[in-house]
């Protein structure tokens, strides 16, 4: 090959690298998150998943609720001590455990690690408009539901 098609091929591959940079955008700010991607916003309330739209819809409860998400043993925690673990992960803290979120264009990956002694609930209250979800390799489930089978959560 000649140095001025290596020079073509190597600028055609930059240009290919650059067409495929993350849109997502992570910002904390005074004890919130927020997140806005190419398939979704997303935002928090007490450190907690509160927020999730995609195509201007809200999946997550808004009204009459201590958040979209929280984690429940008796009482809710708010998530202090929250940090950016990197470019696209929040992590928050309380008595309960430990709570990453991990964001990418398409999807967000919420993980808990209990510390406390007794049993810990993660919830996600769905907006009433929300019929279906996908929980936890149990498929596809209408809501309301009432199912706990393994690691899944309830939806009510």
């Amino acid at each position: 090959m000649n140095r001025e098609r290596i020079i073509s091929l190597l600028c055609v591959g930059l240009l290919l690298i650059s067409s495929h940079v993350s849109a997502l955008k992570l910002e904390l700010a005074n004890g919130k998150w927020s997140v806005t991607a190419a398939g979704y916003q997303a935002a928090s309330k007490n450190g907690y998943l509160n927020s999730l739209k995609t195509d201007g819809k809200e999946f997550l409860a808004q009204e009459k609720v201590a958040s979209g998400s929280y984690l429940c043993s008796g009482k809710i925690l708010p998530l202090k001590e929250l940090k950016k673990s990197d470019e696209n992960t929040i992590t928050g803290s309380s008595e309960f455990g430990t709570v990453t979120y991990e964001f990418t264009d398409k999807d967000i990956t919420c993980k808990f690690t209990n510390k406390f002694a007794q049993t810990v609930v993660f919830y996600f209250i769905m907006n009433k408009n929300v019929t279906t979800v996908i929980a936890n390799g149990a498929g596809m489930l209408e809501v309301p539901v009432k199912s706990c089978k393994g690691r899944s959560f309830i939806l009510v």
